[in-house]
């Protein structure tokens, strides 16, 4: 029988134990409170369409989404790129009928903390 790991002997005592493994707590953030906006960007129409969508200059910019007007489109792009500033960029096709795009950025804005 070979020898057991210090990572197998703690999970063998934790299922022992019925103590279920956590990951560890990091640092706690700066205090405040922050809001998430969706905003929309610009729509496009045709066969190869571009959309894209920026957030205001006091939030950051944290992911997107978007909505296709054709279920047989195909998105090809949905990713943040620096265009001046970081951009949420959507790209798709639909080889059999023009379709339309609408990229949405998802914004975060940081808030005071209440007092």
């Amino acid at each position: 029988m070979g020898s057991v790991t210090r990572r197998e002997a703690l999970i063998a005592a934790a299922a022992a134990a019925a103590v279920p493994l956590a990951p560890l707590q990091g640092p706690s953030g700066a205090a405040g409170r922050h809001e998430l906006w969706v905003r929309p960007g610009t729509s496009g129409f045709g066969f190869f369409v571009d959309s894209t969508a920026t957030c205001l200059d006091d939030e950051t910019l944290v992911g997107g989404g978007y909505e296709v007007g054709n279920t047989t489109a195909s998105v090809t792009r949905a990713q943040i790129v620096m265009i001046g500033r970081p951009t949420w960029i959507v790209s798709a096709f639909d080889g059999s009928a023009q379709t339309s795009l609408t990229a949405y950025a998802h914004c975060l804005k940081m808030l005071p903390p209440l007092l």
